[in-house]
């Protein structure tokens, strides 16, 4: 049993909303005083978000990988003990929450704990987003979803955690409500042993659009 312990960071969480516009200028009508002054005027009415207040966790988000535990599309979560994830929309508008960017891996984001004895296989960690791809040693697919939810193959993909991916949707959660998120995914361990890794996606929380 190969147990790989990891870490998802929040890089920083963006919190966008929109910005009303206001009309400006004004004109002089200049009549006859025994004449009545007559101008058209459109009344354009704009909803002032002053704010999107949401509650979610603060800091690293610590799980567990277990690569001995087969991985199953019906079951995507698996391989992955942690913690739920809630999120909870305080707004008066739906929101939606997405992953703006995810940082590429940078030095001391993976230990590896196994001694390299083989010059035959390297010690290496890379992220994917195709399921097929986690065949070789050392290669994972993290997708960030409800909790429960059926996801297809195609979802889970679309969803992957991968350096350098911007925009990934992950869900809309209605006004006054609440949405408990989990990790998803399938990890294939280090052929010398377990090995730990941190991925530093940024969230991404907006006023939802249509």
């Amino acid at each position: 049993m190969k147990k790989l312990a990891a870490c998802l960071i929040a890089g920083s969480l963006l919190i966008w909303a929109a910005r009303p516009a206001y009309a400006g200028g004004t004109r002089e009508i200049t009549v006859p005083a025994d004449q009545d002054a007559q101008a058209e005027v459109s009344f354009v009415g704009t909803i002032k978000v002053e704010l999107i207040s949401v509650v979610m966790p603060a800091g690293d988000i610590d799980f567990e990988v277990d690569t001995a535990l087969p991985f199953e599309i019906s079951s995507p979560g698996t391989q992955i003990t942690g913690p739920d994830i809630t999120v909870e929309n305080l707004s008066v508008v739906p929101i939606q929450v997405e992953i703006s960017r995810v940082a590429e891996i940078e030095p001391g984001d993976v230990i590896f704990y196994g001694d390299k004895f083989s010059d035959r296989y390297p010690q290496s960690f890379r992220m994917v987003d195709k399921i097929s791809e986690v065949e070789m040693p050392g290669t994972a697919l993290l997708a960030l979803g409800v909790k429960d939810y059926p996801y297809t193959e195609r979802e889970l993909e679309q969803k992957a955690i991968k350096p350098g991916r911007e925009d990934i949707a992950v869900t809309k959660i209605s006004a006054k409500e609440s949405c408990t998120l989990q990790l998803y995914g399938k990890v294939a361990p280090d052929f010398y042993g377990a090995y730990q890794f941190t991925v530093k996606p940024t969230l991404k929380i907006s006023a939802a659009r249509g």
